[in-house]
């Protein structure tokens, strides 16, 4: 991970202080195959200790380090991106199924899972191309590195049920305020409460919000996921909306 300014750390996720020239290309090293087969030589369990990191050799390689740190960055932003699309990151604004100006929900989740598709096969290549650069650096063939072949960073995995799942997240929060469809990000978690923040969907008015098998109370969660649907999609596609989140 790339911590930016103001970031703090504890002793369960230690932290390279470096030159800001040097750090990107530091942290292509420690991400690159190479770095990978030392430390498991030095310490073949699951943490490492800066005492470890510290016995890491590492060769500045000037040459290459203007196209290590466009990798670098480059990796950084998808990460960042995917993480953002959670409701877990500090960033997160709005569900990415809801920005979409499609008026099909499986033709939404179908473009998402391309674009994930697509950040996958770019981080793919960028770690590729890490560990030639580096590997050159220190004078190894990729050959020498037997079992150590470029993996894949792990960005979350995009499945259609999980992204309903999320989708179904998010119009909870907007039932209870925490999200709104007008305003991105966080809107409300303790405070002083504005009703004017949800003139696009009202938030339930007793912050109660039933679960029953039946149809009972007009704003039970059902009803009301139901309309956040229409809302957001529209009424012409209802059918085919629910129809779909349903299967």
């Amino acid at each position: 991970r790339y911590y930016p300014q103001g970031m703090l750390f504890d002793v369960g996720s230690h932290c390279v202080f470096a030159n800001h020239n040097i750090i990107k290309y530091i942290a292509a090293y420690l991400n690159s195959n190479l770095a990978e087969m030392i430390l498991n030589m030095l310490n073949p369990t699951l943490n490492f200790s800066s005492g470890v990191i510290g016995k890491l050799p590492i060769i500045i390689n000037h040459e290459v380090m203007a196209e290590i740190d466009e990798i670098v960055d480059d990796c950084i932003l998808i990460a960042k991106n995917d993480w953002d699309e959670t409701e877990l990151s500090w960033d997160f604004s709005k569900s990415p199924l809801v920005e979409s100006s499609k008026k099909y929900i499986h033709e939404t989740v179908t473009e998402y899972i391309n674009n994930y598709k697509q950040s996958s096969l770019v981080l793919d290549r960028n770690e590729i191309r890490i560990n030639e650069l580096i590997n050159m650096s220190f004078g190894i063939n990729d050959n020498e590195l037997i079992g150590y072949k470029a993996k894949s960073t792990i960005i979350h995995q995009r499945t259609t049920k999980e992204d309903i799942l999320h989708l179904i997240s998010y119009t909870v929060g907007c039932m209870f305020g925490r999200y709104s469809l007008d305003k991105e990000g966080l809107v409300y978690a303790g405070g002083e409460w504005d009703t004017t923040q949800y003139k696009t969907l009202p938030v339930d008015r007793d912050n109660i919000i039933p679960i029953l098998d039946d149809e009972y109370f007009e704003d039970d969660i059902v009803g009301r996921f139901v309309t956040f649907i229409k809302v957001v999609y529209g009424s012409d596609t209802l059918e085919e909306n629910l129809k779909f989140i349903a299967d």
